[in-house]
């Protein structure tokens, strides 16, 4: 049994490492800018220790995108919990809509991914990465959806209700990244904070 001090957490951690260097560059330079050699500079490594971690870019590129599923749902489960169900919800919610500037690039370099993601040249890790994004999504959706839900409401009217939410929060999230000049944060958050009004009532 590999100990935690072993070879595979030293592997798991320059993964971690360069990955995180990806995003670093990604968000301050854009998706385009990525590269071995960009990541490695970014990491203080040589190339070749990038692709002994990371055989071909394909593997790279997959392995951020699904780094970024895992923050954004551990940011979830750490929104604060303040009993007001509209509110936690929100909360919950401004972990993938960018709400506030700071969070605009990284959420742009998911969106270029995803868009990557649906090119015929795209490998299938990082198609399914970008399946397990909208999957996330849908499902915080599903559950803001049944927190807020009167009791007995119907599984296909929460069901119906959950789509709706998911496309909105998709559609108010690449609003704010593509137009950022054209939509209002603030706007945005009372658009979500009616529609979760309006999930309460039957």
């Amino acid at each position: 049994m590999t100990s935690a001090t072993g070879p595979a957490a030293e592997l798991a951690a320059r993964r971690a490492a360069l990955v995180a260097a990806l995003w670093r560059v990604a968000v301050r330079d854009g998706l385009d800018a990525v590269s071995a050699r960009s990541v490695a500079a970014e990491a203080g490594s040589s190339l070749g220790a990038v692709t002994r971690v990371f055989a071909t870019q394909d593997e790279l590129h997959a392995a951020a995108l699904r780094r970024a599923v895992v923050v954004v749902r551990q940011r979830v489960a750490e929104a604060p919990v303040t009993g007001d169900a509209v509110g936690d919800a929100l909360a919950q919610l401004a972990q993938v809509v960018p709400l506030s500037d700071a969070d605009r690039p990284e959420v742009a370099v998911c969106y270029a991914y995803l868009a990557r993601s649906a090119t015929a040249t795209a490998s299938p890790a990082l198609r399914r990465a970008a399946d397990a994004v909208d999957a996330g999504l849908r499902g915080l959706c599903h559950r803001v959806v049944s927190a807020l839900s009167p009791a007995g409401l119907a599984f296909a009217e929460r069901t119906r209700r959950a789509a709706e939410l998911h496309a909105l929060v998709d559609g108010l999230a690449f609003g704010l990244v593509t137009w950022p000049h054209r939509r209002s944060a603030g706007a945005a958050q009372a658009l979500l904070r009616g529609r979760l009004d309006q999930l309460t009532r039957a």
